[in-house]
This record gives structure tokens, C-alpha cells and sequence, in this order.
């Protein structure tokens, strides 16, 4: 998968769904993690809305 990744540079877009405040900010972050590991790859990706 992450070399199709790398390959195709896809625009990701992911959706963050729970109503506790903690563990949405948890899950977040985990994910914006992900992201920026694999921006490194060349792969862009932007946050259009986080909720708080």
C-alpha cells in the first residue's frame, strides 16, 4: 500500500467521528502522525476542519 502511495501521491482524506473530546484529539493526533510519516515520501496532504 505504501508504495502505491508513493507512486500516485493520492490526496487522503479521512474523517475523525467520537464525541469525547480526549479521544478524538488521541485519534487525532495518531493520525496526523501517519500523515506526516508518509509526507516524507513526497505524499501532501492538508487539514481542512478539525472540530474541537
Amino acid at each position: 500500500m505504501m508504495k502505491k502511495i508513493n507512486n500516485h501521491k493520492p490526496i487522503l482524506m479521512y474523517e475523525i467521528d467520537d464525541r469525547k473530546k480526549r479521544i478524538f484529539q488521541e485519534k487525532m493526533n495518531k493520525i496526523d502522525s501517519f500523515v506526516s510519516d508518509i509526507k516524507s515520501g513526497g505524499i501532501g496532504h492538508k487539514k481542512i476542519l478539525q472540530l474541537s
